[in-house]
């Protein structure tokens, strides 16, 4: 399906949530990102969004998902870095990552093949994240410049805090990325959140999440306009929205 949000050509990915929250159905997961990267060619987007957690998807013991991440999921980032070298375009991925100390919430992006630095920090951590995955929280609303284009990021949570909006509306977003691990939201709530978010901020939003195997919650990877109009959805089906 082609959808635009009058700023740039984007790809939106969907794959389906590996619930076995074991190892192997993370590598299974990753798998199917990378094929699906792949299978792109250059004139397909100018940015492609992956979910959240995608260095450690369905994990969500914490020793396990920090050495999956450090391992298997440090070999799948160095595969999307080459992945955005040979399509020439940026690739934010929402990641969880050890910085020193502190392992954080964040998105990564690609340009080209360069990792972009620094991390894009989760602001508004769940109390799982906090408290069971011993998260630190960011403190501020990260912007890039890209093309003339201002991007803002708010995963997943950030996205239920209209301040957060209001604050990147302050900084003249163009363009929100929500990487999300939404999966119990039901699919009416997920869209009007995302419209409300897109309004308050003044500015366009892509989503990117995981299907569940029940399409009454989770999915609903999306592109809305600033002005809150939905442009395409993945509805509750694994898939890419170009």
């Amino acid at each position: 399906m082609d959808c635009s949000v009058g700023l740039m050509k984007v790809v939106i990915f969907q794959p389906p949530y590996p619930g076995e929250g074991t190892a192997a159905a993370a590598e299974a997961c990753q798998n199917w990102m990378l094929e699906a990267l792949r299978e792109l060619t250059k004139e397909a987007a100018e940015l492609v969004l992956l979910p959240e957690y995608a260095n450690a998807p369905g994990l969500d013991e914490i020793e396990l998902q920090r050495s999956f991440a450090a391992a298997q999921g440090s070999v799948f980032l160095e595969s999307v870095r080459d992945e955005s070298a040979r399509l020439g375009c940026l690739i934010a991925v929402g990641v969880v990552e050890r910085f020193g100390q502190r392992w954080l919430n964040g998105v990564v992006v690609f340009d080209g093949g360069t990792r972009l630095e620094p991390l894009a920090e989760k602001v508004h951590l769940t109390r799982f994240e906090s408290e069971d995955l011993d998260l630190t929280a960011g403190s501020r609303v990260a912007i890039r410049e890209h093309a003339g284009l201002r991007l803002g990021f708010a995963p997943c949570f950030d996205l239920y805090f209209p301040g957060y909006a209001e604050a990147m509306a302050n900084l003249e977003v163009d363009l929100i990325l929500s990487p999300s691990y939404q999966r119990s939201e039901s699919p009416d709530r997920i869209r009007l959140l995302a419209q409300a978010r897109a309004l308050d901020a003044g500015a366009a939003l892509v989503r990117s999440s995981y299907a569940m195997e029940d399409a009454r919650t989770g999915g609903e990877s999306l592109a809305v306009r600033a002005d809150g109009t939905v442009v395409a959805t993945a509805g509750g089906t694994a898939g890419v929205l170009i």
